[in-house]
């Protein structure tokens, strides 16, 4: 059994291999690096569908959720979930400013990919957008948390409805 599945998993390696590589020996570096204009727009185009065939499944599921009657300890649980998902990204936010801090003051060469005692900054843009990407979405999951806690004690004693459809 272990080595058929091995060799499928070879096998199939190896044909992607085949398919991946013949592009890749007929463009050249300069080509597959923003000096082909139809290469790039070609590029741009795919992420571009890609990017509409995420908002389309995402459209698709928001309408596929909305339809959904949940009962108030189904919200409930989804309610803890959330703060709960809140807290732990609050924690990475702040992991990733500790550790930011951490290596900035002792190793800040390791941040710039320099070598090794070289002065550097501890500030780089990959991390800068990172960063601002995590506060960005803990501020967005906060925003939510705020949300239900105000609807926690209607959704506690019963007085809101559980959401779905309105049925008449």
């Amino acid at each position: 059994m272990h080595r058929m599945l091995r060799r499928r998993v070879l096998r199939h390696r190896k044909s992607h291999r085949a398919q991946v590589q013949p592009g890749k020996q007929r463009l050249t570096f300069a080509q597959r690096n923003g000096g082909d204009g139809l290469y790039s727009l070609a590029f741009v185009l795919t992420a571009l569908l890609f990017s509409a065939a995420l908002a389309l499944s995402a459209v698709a599921a928001v309408a596929i959720v909305r339809r959904l009657a949940l009962t108030r300890a189904v919200l409930s649980a989804e309610a803890v979930l959330a703060a709960t998902v809140t807290a732990a990204m609050t924690a990475m936010t702040a992991a990733l400013a500790l550790w930011w801090a951490a290596v900035g003051s002792s190793a800040p060469w390791f941040l710039q990919g320099t070598r090794a005692g070289s002065a550097a900054s501890a500030v780089t843009p990959n991390l800068v957008g990172v960063a601002v990407l995590m506060l960005a979405a803990d501020a967005v999951a906060g925003y939510g948390v705020i949300l239900l806690a105000r609807s926690w004690t209607q959704l506690r004693s019963g007085e809101t409805q559980a959401a779905g459809p309105a049925r008449s």
